[in-house]
Parts: structure tokens; C-alpha cells; sequence
């Protein structure tokens, strides 16, 4: 806090990447929601539907949306075929 009240930008941004690093050394927490659930949320919000909506829809608030997107995301990124899958769920929603 001081650090940015002081404008030391250098500090700021070495914390910043600590932070991430620690972040990224940690587990991906849990989904809250199945991936074929995550990849209809995600293609109704490709297709254009308003989030705020379509979180209502699935029964989350804006928040547990970001929870719910950084645990998948995580998933994806390290597993490919796991993002073949999401992805193969996503297009299947859009079609259909």
C-alpha cells in the first residue's frame, strides 16, 4: 500500500508477479459446475447473450461466473484434450 501511494511503480510490479507466480503454483480449485455446464454458459456468451442474464439462467452471480471460468480455464489450458472436449461442447451448442 505504500508502494502505490508512493507511485513506485517497480514495486507494484514485482509484487504483481509474485503474486501470479504464487497463484499459478497453487491448484485450480474446483469447478462449481460440470464442463458441458461451463460450455453452454460459454457459448450463449459467444453467441451474444448478456452475461448478467445468462449467469442468471445458470444460477450463478457474477462472481461465482469468474470463479467458475478461472477453474475451467486452468483445466483447459494444462489438459489439451480436455479443450478439444470443451471446445467440440462449445461449437454443439452454438449449432444446435
Amino acid at each position: 500500500a505504500d508502494a502505490a501511494r508512493r507511485g513506485d511503480v517497480e514495486t507494484l510490479k514485482a509484487f504483481e508477479g509474485w503474486h501470479a507466480e504464487e497463484q499459478a503454483a497453487c491448484p485450480a480449485p474446483a469447478p462449481s459446475r460440470p464442463l458441458a455446464a461451463y460450455a453452454q454458459i460459454a457459448a450463449a456468451l459467444q453467441a451474444g447473450a448478456v452475461p448478467l442474464v445468462v449467469c442468471a439462467e445458470a444460477g450463478l452471480t457474477l462472481p461465482e461466473f469468474f470463479a467458475l471460468q478461472a477453474a475451467w480455464t486452468r483445466r483447459l489450458l494444462a489438459d489439451p484434450a480436455l479443450h478439444e472436449e470443451y471446445s467440440r461442447l462449445v461449437e454443439s451448442a452454438l449449432s444446435g
